[in-house]
């Protein structure tokens, strides 16, 4: 009978990013300043990584050792979370001794189909930000899309990767802002756009609400931050979905 995989699952390895890089932080010279200067609460101690045998146990490690808010934003979705809920739903009983999980995707040959998806402010789990991600998703042969709402330049980002990396658009209502932002990705390498079309407004995050999420002090989000509207209190995403 068919195994269903629940979305959720597959989302453990975003975890396994945090976790990944909270770990590296934990051994990181200064982290203690660090751990102040980004509202982490972690620990002392902590598991050995050797310990840690499934995406399972890197989620509880990097639970343990993200701060409440932190976690709540990494581990949330939006409204009432139904896309956490989505079914993958296997094929079974194909022939697989032979396999060839190449594809090409607008001139650029892939091992496998597989692209770390845009997702915002990886410095919340790491000092390095999207750089680690952009090493990482290299030493995997993954090609990467980098979010507009990235917590490291897309520049810099480019000089960390050594695979294919493509560039998320939230575009802006200011339209030669969000040409000068495409040509930047364009300079610094990236080999594709891809435009986000359905997020007129920013989805209902209960999550991060509640847990009164804003950047920490040192996280920001270099591409937009020339547009992004001053708040009466802590500045969050929202401003980037303002206009």
């Amino acid at each position: 009978m068919p195994i269903n995989t629940n979305r959720r699952d597959v989302l453990k390895l975003s975890a396994l990013v945090a976790a990944s890089g909270a770990l590296a932080r934990a051994a990181s010279p200064g982290h203690e300043k660090e751990k102040a200067a980004s509202n982490v609460a972690l620990p002392a101690g902590g598991a050995n990584l050797e310990e840690l045998v499934s995406l399972f146990d890197f989620e509880a490690e990097a639970r343990r050792r993200m701060s409440h808010m932190e976690w709540e934003y990494v581990n949330g979705a939006a409204a009432d979370e139904i896309t956490m809920r989505w079914r993958l739903n296997p094929r079974v009983l194909n022939d697989v001794s032979r396999l060839d999980t190449r594809v090409t995707l607008f001139g650029q040959e892939l091992p496998f189909p597989i692209l770390l998806a845009p997702t915002a402010l990886h410095r919340l789990a790491h000092p390095q930000g999207e750089m680690a991600t952009a090493r990482g998703a290299s030493q995997s042969d993954a090609a990467m899309v980098l979010s507009t709402m990235s917590s490291i330049a897309v520049e810099d980002v480019a000089k960390a990767a050594s695979r294919p990396l493509w560039f998320q658009l939230y575009a802006q209502s200011d339209r030669g802002f969000t040409q000068h932002l495409v040509e930047r990705a364009q300079a610094a390498g990236c080999r594709a756009l891809c435009v986000t079309v359905d997020t007129p407004v920013d989805g209902a995050r209960n999550r991060q609400q509640r847990a009164h999420f804003h950047l920490p002090p040192g996280v920001e989000m270099p591409h937009l931050k020339a547009i992004m509207k001053p708040a009466a209190g802590p500045l969050t995403e929202q401003s980037a979905f303002a206009g």
